[in-house]
């Protein structure tokens, strides 16, 4: 594990709030809207920084994958390239354009949410439960619980849910990558392929 997996998480985490943020200042009819992070993927003004929200997120997490190769870490290489493969799937499943479309959609999602969720609830157990994991994790599952409410009713708050969803879990993982490695680990880096 080295520095450079953690940039890379950081750079996606940027990628993402930076193209969410430059959709909502263009179009904050979305905030009201129950339409979540996706809605922002049918409008000619905003398919731009959604698409290099999104893309800039899953490319940065395969990238930082890379760098998880040894025994043991195996758990976040694979998880960091799902997560970056599911973040592509929702991407280019536009749920507007039919039925199966939102079922595809829809599939993607929840299997990013549920494998973010399982990546936070193992970095717990590898920290030891430690209290800071924990509250995240907490934070995170309540803002999962709350996107699934939010799924189907005509109104509701499912971008904001999405949002606090997905910033607890760049929070839990930001927090617990440094703690799970030695600091000479965090000095090492390996040449770029």
């Amino acid at each position: 594990m080295h520095s450079k997996a953690i940039r890379y998480i950081v750079y996606g985490q940027a990628c993402f709030y930076l193209g969410l943020l430059a959709c909502v200042i263009i179009r904050p009819a979305g905030l009201a809207d129950n339409a979540g992070i996706s809605y922002y993927g049918v409008y000619r003004e905003t398919i731009l920084p959604y698409i290099l929200a999104l893309l800039g997120s899953a490319y940065f997490s395969i990238k930082a994958a890379e760098h998880f190769n040894a025994t043991g870490r195996v758990i976040m290489r694979y998880a960091l390239t799902l997560m970056g493969l599911l973040t592509i799937g929702v991407l280019i499943t536009p749920d507007s354009l039919s039925k199966f479309m939102d079922g595809l959609h829809r599939a993607c999602g929840a299997s990013l949410f549920s494998i973010q969720l399982l990546l936070s609830v193992w970095l717990i157990t590898r920290l030891r439960h430690k209290l800071w994991a924990i509250v995240g994790t907490l934070v995170e599952l309540g803002g999962g619980i709350a996107s699934f409410h939010y799924l189907s009713p005509q109104h509701g708050l499912l971008l904001q849910t999405q949002v606090l969803f997905q910033a607890s879990f760049g929070w839990v993982i930001i927090y617990s990558l440094p703690q799970l490695m030695p600091s000479s680990s965090l000095a090492e880096e390996t040449p770029e392929q």
